[in-house]
Formats: structure tokens, C-alpha cells, sequence
């Protein structure tokens, strides 16, 4: 039979005479007797669990004592976030999708949303993922695919990664991030040399650019872009020749671009884009016909000054056009039109002159 010492049993009793006398004195106290709260299993995971273990006393005798023994758990999954540019995709499930150079598990119950209905994620797309980590491998479990913002600028490039290109740019004062596996360059960049940039407007401002083209400072300070009515065209079966739009006479070869949007006739509204030869001549390297929807401006403000043939409309001056086509509607069904009112103008671009095709009329309160 097992013999319990004696300081063992001092202890046990101490122990008994300590807790019978602190719990009456907490209650008469008023102090708060702890409640049982619900386990944390992070807790728990981390907290050691105490063992009842024989030791050997000094004696020669085993003495009950409390050791700490660490039970290891199961480690759980990381909750990881990451978004960017979709470099590589898979069309099965499961498969192995990339964005920039993170590479990720996508399942079959892995979520996809898309902005449009029917849209299937391709290279390019900019995405933002949900995922989990479980040692080096990431599973998705809910992918964004954002929508896409078409953007394009012109600017000076004053900042430029060494070759091959990748990282960001800094052009026109705007962070434009180039992949090789995604953007397209034109010419060899150099700094302070002028870009176009065509791309995707991110969610941070930084534009994704999927193409720049590099121009020479010496064409860019010889090009030029205008709108104006086509005033002039010559009597050549093909057209070549001296054009007259907005006033500015300028020459037209095969070599010319006309998108084919709609015929370029007299009268027309169109963009031009060209350049000035070395002997002064101006010549005209594109001749885009203006739609309708891109001739229509929309002026907005109170309503300064009211005459028969024009408005003044928040600084804008408006032609009104009552009895010819295309006609000026007015509508006063909210109040009647007077100075001080406020008005919203849909007008239509000709030249310089802004025709009214419809004004509403609103009180500004």
C-alpha cells in the first residue's frame, strides 16, 4: 500500500482551508465569482495541458506532481487575399490559374464573379482572390474578375524600369504598371520621349497599360489633332487631294485612313489627325466622321440670358433653332422657362456653335 508523505498531505489540506475561505469572502464581498466562459479553441490549441505524473521523490517514494505536457494540434489554413493581373489561366476544374506570379489551385466549387453575365475570365483580366494557404499550396475560394476600364492618355515618360520594360512606368505624371506578357510597345522607350498609352484604369489610379506607343518629341512638336466640318473635298476620283475642314487646308493621299464609321461629305463633322511635312504642307493622315452620340454635349447651369436665337446657359451659349431641322424642344412641363431658372441642354456640336436639340427647365431649389 502506497503510503502518501506527510508534506503532501499538509499541503492538500492548506489548499482546502485557503478556498473555503476565500469563496464566503468574495460573496459577502460582492465581488464577481468567475463564470465558466466557452472554450477558444486558439486557446486551447496553444495553452499546455497539466497531467497528474508520478515523480520520484528525494526520498525514494513517488510523489504525485502537475507536469505541463504541450499536445500538438492540426495547423488550420491561412485566409490570404491577393489581387492583380491574370497571367495564365486554366478552362478546367480543378486547375492552376496565375496572377503575376502567384500561382493558385481553382475547384470546381471555387466562386467566380464576373461583371457581366456570361463573361468568361481570360489572360489580362485584373482579379482579386480569396484563398487559403495550406503549407505552400493556395486553394481559391472566391474570385472577383473586375470590371474593365478602357483609358487612354498622351504624356512625357519620365520614369522607365530598366529592360525588358516590366514594373512601373511613370508617364504624364500617372504610375502606369507594363507587364511583357501583357502590353504591346511600340518603338524603344526613352525617357522624355512622349507616349501613348492605351489600357485599363485599376481600382488604386494606376492604369494597366495593354499598349504604348512611343513617339519622337520631334513628330509629336509637328502633329496635330482638330474637329471641324468638312468644308472641301476634291472632284478626284479618289479623293486626293487638298481637304478643307474647319478652314485648315490639308492633303490627302492613299495613304490616309478613313475608318469606316460614315461617308466623309461636305458638311460633315470629323476629327483629323496629321502632321507637317518638311516643306510646310499639312497633311492629313486620318479623317474620322463624327457620329451623331459623339457630336452631342450636354451644358448643364442657370439660365443667364434668354434671346430668340441663342441661350446663355451657365457660361455656354446655346443656339436655339425653332422652325429648321434639327429643332430645339423645350420643355417647361416643370416650370417656366425665365433667367434665374436652372437648365440642362443635350446640343448638338457644329464648329464652334453648340445647337440646342432639347432644353429641360427645372426651379434650382
Amino acid at each position: 500500500m502506497c503510503r502518501v508523505p506527510a508534506k503532501i498531505v499538509c499541503l492538500i489540506v492548506g489548499l482546502l482551508l485557503v478556498v473555503s475561505v476565500a469563496v464566503p469572502v468574495m460573496a459577502e464581498s460582492g465581488a464577481e465569482l468567475p463564470q465558466e466562459t466557452a472554450p477558444n479553441p486558439e486557446a486551447q490549441a496553444a495553452a499546455p495541458i497539466l497531467r497528474a505524473t508520478p515523480q520520484p521523490a528525494l526520498g525514494g517514494s513517488q510523489d504525485l506532481a502537475l507536469v505541463a505536457t504541450v499536445v500538438p494540434t492540426a495547423i488550420r489554413p491561412i485566409s490570404v487575399r491577393f489581387e492583380g493581373v491574370i497571367t495564365r489561366i486554366s478552362t478546367e476544374r480543378p486547375g492552376e490559374w496565375q496572377i503575376d506570379d502567384i500561382v493558385f489551385r481553382v475547384l470546381t466549387d471555387t466562386e467566380i464573379i464576373v461583371p457581366v453575365v456570361g463573361y468568361t475570365p481570360r489572360v489580362g483580366d485584373y482579379a482579386v482572390v480569396s484563398a487559403t494557404r495550406d503549407g505552400e499550396t493556395l486553394t481559391a475560394k472566391r474570385i472577383v474578375i473586375r470590371e474593365k476600364w478602357h483609358f487612354e492618355f498622351r504624356g512625357v515618360i519620365t520614369g522607365l524600369p530598366p529592360a525588358p520594360y516590366d514594373g512601373e512606368w511613370l508617364i504624364g505624371g500617372m504610375a502606369v504598371v507594363v507587364s511583357s506578357r501583357v502590353t504591346v510597345i511600340t518603338n524603344i522607350p526613352v525617357r522624355n520621349y512622349f507616349a501613348n498609352v492605351e489600357g485599363r484604369l485599376l481600382p488604386d489610379g494606376k492604369v494597366e497599360a495593354l499598349r504604348i506607343e512611343v513617339l519622337d518629341p520631334q513628330g509629336v512638336a509637328n502633329s496635330f489633332e482638330f474637329e471641324g466640318t468638312i468644308e472641301q473635298i476634291p472632284a478626284t476620283p479618289t479623293g486626293e487631294g487638298i481637304w478643307v475642314i474647319a478652314g485648315v487646308q490639308g492633303l490627302v493621299d492613299a495613304n490616309t485612313e478613313f475608318p469606316a464609321n460614315a461617308e466623309p461629305v461636305v458638311g460633315a463633322m470629323a476629327g483629323v489627325k496629321g502632321k507637317r511635312l518638311a516643306d510646310g504642307t499639312l497633311y492629313f493622315e486620318r479623317i474620322r466622321v463624327l457620329t451623331d452620340a459623339e457630336r452631342q454635349v450636354r451644358v448643364t447651369g442657370l439660365i443667364e440670358e434668354m434671346q430668340e436665337e441663342f441661350w446663355r446657359i451657365g457660361g455656354q451659349t446655346v443656339e436655339i433653332v425653332p422652325n429648321t431641322f434639327p429643332n430645339t424642344f423645350i420643355d417647361e412641363s416643370r416650370c417656366r422657362a425665365a433667367v434665374g431658372m436652372w437648365a440642362e441642354a443635350i446640343a448638338l456640336r457644329q464648329g464652334n456653335q453648340l445647337i440646342a436639340l432639347r432644353i429641360r427647365v427645372e426651379r434650382p431649389d
